[in-house]
């Protein structure tokens, strides 16, 4: 108790700036280097830890997303989905529309079941459908995760992406990338070259 008093007295004598401990100086001109913002800082090399080999990794949890990464597994081939908010159709949920135009038909048959109903659905039909449709089709998915990188092998060609959630960056190893380039890109820079972009609604 009493180290954890002392430590405290020294926290905020140094934030009051009233202790003139030169090894706490060094110490903290030494954690606080000068960056300047506008110039980009090197990011250390690391190994990040491979979650999944899959033929495809389908990127969003829109409806669209959903119905892809189902056609891809009913074509014979392995698939990973990941999708950036805690649940499944955030192009309903995520905005409240969860209604049809008096225009719009629902083309494709998870629309045509999540509107089943009539012209109006509710986001935790949305949500449980669209799980449902993974988990039936044997699909794997993530939650709450965003790509931040896209993975390329010796000859330039896209192999995956990086994710980021709550455990860490992870890397998913895909022969095919299928998603939003925004999405894939974390719309930081150009249109990759070999990713297949969806502009799915």
């Amino acid at each position: 108790m009493k180290t954890l008093i002392a430590t405290l007295e020294i926290i905020t004598a140094v934030v009051a700036g009233t202790m003139a401990d030169t090894r706490v100086a060094s110490a903290a001109r030494i954690t606080s280097p000068r960056i300047n913002q506008h110039q980009p800082v090197r990011q250390s090399a690391r190994q990040i830890p491979i979650v999944r080999q899959v033929d495809v990794v389908v990127v969003g949890g829109s409806v669209g997303a959903v119905a892809s990464a189902v056609a891809a597994v009913e074509n014979g081939t392995s698939v990973m989905l990941i999708a950036p908010r805690p649940y499944l159709g955030d192009n309903l949920c995520g905005t409240l529309h969860l209604w049809l135009e008096a225009s719009e038909i629902p083309a494709g048959d998870l629309t045509r079941k999540l509107f089943a109903a009539g012209r109006t659905t509710t986001p935790l039909l949305v949500k449980k459908m669209l799980e449902t449709a993974l988990l039936k089709a044997d699909v794997d998915f993530l939650l709450s995760c965003y790509p931040t990188d896209v993975l390329f092998d010796d000859t330039g060609q896209p192999a995956g992406i990086v994710i980021a959630n709550r455990a860490g960056r992870q890397a998913i190893v895909a022969k095919v990338i299928i998603g939003q380039v925004k999405e894939v890109r974390g719309q930081r820079g150009p249109e990759v070259k070999g990713v297949r972009t969806l502009y799915w609604t």
